[in-house]
């Protein structure tokens, strides 16, 4: 069953929540090439962000990264997820408060010019940017603008 949610439920942000995407992007940027999902949450969390605010910049920090170095493909603006009961929910990254203050602080960082490997150490953590490099190595004569991905699917 398909249910669309206009609202983000159940997630909740400290309200530091926006130091804390500064925090973390820093923490990435400094974090061994070979760092997990794991390993990255045990640095935001030994740094002092919330375990609710590091999961949602794990998620959400590579996507907006990704989205901002890609910014010439067709993004959907949503993405679905399971609620409690294991029913599929699409939800708006609009309605996510936590998305729009990731991107907010993406947006800011990038005004910066920012050096392209810092920018790369990011957006690599997200499963979208592996695809978009699969397919363009082994693809060389596509275009990045020509690519259409399907929708994000978020396990939390």
């Amino acid at each position: 069953m398909k249910i669309f949610k206009k609202k983000e439920q159940g997630i909740k942000v400290s309200s530091n929540f926006r130091g804390n995407v500064r925090k973390a992007i820093s923490i990435i940027l400094l974090a061994p090439e070979s760092a997990t999902d794991k390993d990255i949450l045990e640095l935001f969390e030994q740094k002092g962000i919330a375990r609710a605010d590091s999961i949602e910049l794990l998620i959400f920090l590579p996507i907006a990264f990704l989205r901002k170095l890609f910014d010439v493909l067709k993004w959907h603006e949503s993405y679905l997820e399971l609620d409690h009961q294991n029913n599929q929910v699409e939800k708006k990254f609009t309605d996510s408060v936590s998305f729009q203050i990731v991107w907010q602080e993406t947006e800011k960082y990038f005004q910066h010019l920012p050096i392209s490997k810092e920018v790369m150490k990011i957006a690599a953590r997200s499963a979208e940017f592996n695809v978009i490099n699969d397919l363009l190595l082994q693809n060389p004569e596509t275009k990045a603008e020509d690519i259409v991905l399907s929708k994000l699917f978020i396990v939390r």
